[in-house]
């Protein structure tokens, strides 16, 4: 099971997110923890840098601890278009900070369509170098406090569904995700938006 607990905090045309995710159970998992800045520039576009701190630990082995930083962006066009990008390790930082297997260098380019102001459609395009494409679409449903997200993926078959409500600023999520290697992955997080 993963457990989620974030903030998010904004200024004006800053924001700030600290998150910290963990997967799996005592005998194996990956601990993520993140610290970002974004910027919005004007109407229609914004960029965002976060560092992760990454430790995977094992009943077999040592813990590794490694780190990197994702760059990212994205633009509005029109009232309904919006087109993103993300770069996650474009450093090329290694496995446990000076092992010599490289962490996952991936890009993904995202595409939005907005229909009213309730539903968004969305694909996703994914590559990790030395790896095939993934592509993944879905619709998220915006109704009061609650968030609703459904969506599928490909080559590698992968299905998720994900419910948030909104309590004051607090946001409680539960999802749950299939994923041919993994099986189904619950998730929960807590979300406060200061």
């Amino acid at each position: 099971m993963t457990k989620g607990l974030g903030a998010v905090f904004r200024k004006g045309q800053n924001g700030f997110l600290m998150d910290c995710q963990h997967f799996g159970y005592s005998r194996y998992g990956e601990l993520s923890a993140r610290v970002g800045y974004s910027r919005r520039f004007g109407q229609h576009i914004a960029f965002d840098l976060r560092f992760q701190y990454l430790m995977m630990h094992s009943s077999e082995s040592q813990c590794v601890h490694s780190i990197s930083f994702d760059l990212s962006g994205y633009a509005t066009i029109g009232k309904n278009i919006g087109l993103g990008f993300a770069v996650m390790n474009p450093a090329r930082l290694k496995v446990g900070i000076t092992g010599k297997n490289v962490l996952p260098i991936r890009l993904q380019f995202d595409l939005n369509y907005k229909i009213g102001k309730q539903i968004l459609l969305f694909a996703r395009m994914e590559k990790e170098l030395k790896s095939a494409f993934g592509i993944e679409a879905g619709a998220a449903y915006h109704l009061k406090v609650l968030y609703l997200t459904v969506a599928a993926g490909f080559p590698e078959p992968k299905f998720s569904v994900n419910m948030q409500i909104a309590c004051g600023r607090w946001l409680l999520g539960v999802s749950s995700q299939y994923l041919l290697k993994a099986g189904f992955v619950p998730m929960a997080s807590v979300v406060c938006v200061l």
